[in-house]
């Protein structure tokens, strides 16, 4: 296991781009458990605009040949919205880059997208676009980061792989 942060309760270290827009925030999750997680919600945000990235850590790899990544992940229904925005989005597209250290990493990670797509970045390479089996509709005022009621059916839960892996994360 490379990383799991299932169990986590505090700040997961995850690196956001842009610096604003993200949230980390502590959600009950579809078992009752405390878990740590990240939204974002800009759907006024004019849609050219809308660039929201999010990356784990640089993980060693150790000797693994191949990663596979376990996503679990809610996404509001866009038509539930007040003034459906075409900022607003339903699904996300997972990429990874193999770098050797953290700092080359980083490099690459604040530049502006080279092809003039707002959606790639030199190194980054897709691995699958991922839409929502189940969206929710409403959130609760009271407890804005709990969906409700049942929000336990709506969590999904996706798994991607992806290889060859020859650098060292």
């Amino acid at each position: 296991m490379l990383l799991d942060t299932s169990e986590s309760t505090s700040e997961l270290g995850w690196t956001t781009y842009p610096d604003t827009g993200w949230d980390e925030v502590s959600i009950l999750d579809d078992r009752g458990k405390l878990i740590r997680t990240f939204e974002v919600c800009n759907v006024n945000q004019n849609p050219r605009l809308q660039d929201n990235w999010l990356a784990t850590p640089f993980l060693y790899r150790h000797s693994a040949p191949r990663v596979f990544v376990t996503l679990r992940f809610s996404v509001r229904d866009c038509a539930s919205l007040r003034s459906p925005s075409p900022s607003c989005r339903e699904t996300l597209t997972l990429y990874y880059r193999q770098a050797d250290t953290q700092r080359e990493l980083e490099r690459t990670w604040a530049a502006e997208p080279s092809s003039g797509e707002k959606d790639t970045r030199e190194g980054w390479v897709k691995i699958d676009t991922i839409a929502a089996d189940k969206s929710f509709s409403k959130v609760e005022p009271s407890s804005p980061h709990q969906y409700q009621p049942n929000r336990y059916s709506r969590i999904n839960i996706k798994t991607r792989s992806f290889a060859p892996l020859t650098r060292n994360g």
